[in-house]
């Protein structure tokens, strides 16, 4: 038999996967558009997701740490592996250095 408490946690629960589910189709909305492709690229470059961010200064890698973990909550929003990350920031440089040809 379930009690108030157990019922308010189950409701509680529902209500959090109900919102996690929502919130994951307007992350992909976003960026799973070429546009939202392209500004994910830029901001997995800016913040080093694929590369180390040690530094001997522990603020400065705490704080670069919170920027990279911000950006990978994005990308686990979207199902992304770092073969995916890879590709974007390849097609991003490429699109870089053909805007540098012009």
């Amino acid at each position: 038999m379930y009690d108030d408490t157990q019922k308010e946690n189950e409701k509680r629960q529902i209500n959090m996967q109900r919102h996690r589910a929502d919130l994951t189709l307007k992350y992909q909305r976003v960026f799973k558009s070429d546009e939202g492709k392209e500004v994910l690229a830029d901001l997995c470059r800016a913040n080093n997701v694929l590369k180390p961010i040690f530094d001997a200064d522990p603020v400065k890698m705490a704080f670069n740490e919170g920027n990279r973990n911000a950006i990978l909550m994005i990308l686990s929003y979207l199902n992304t592996n770092t073969d995916e990350v890879k590709d974007l920031l390849n097609t991003l440089e490429y699109k870089r250095k053909r805007m540098m040809e012009v």
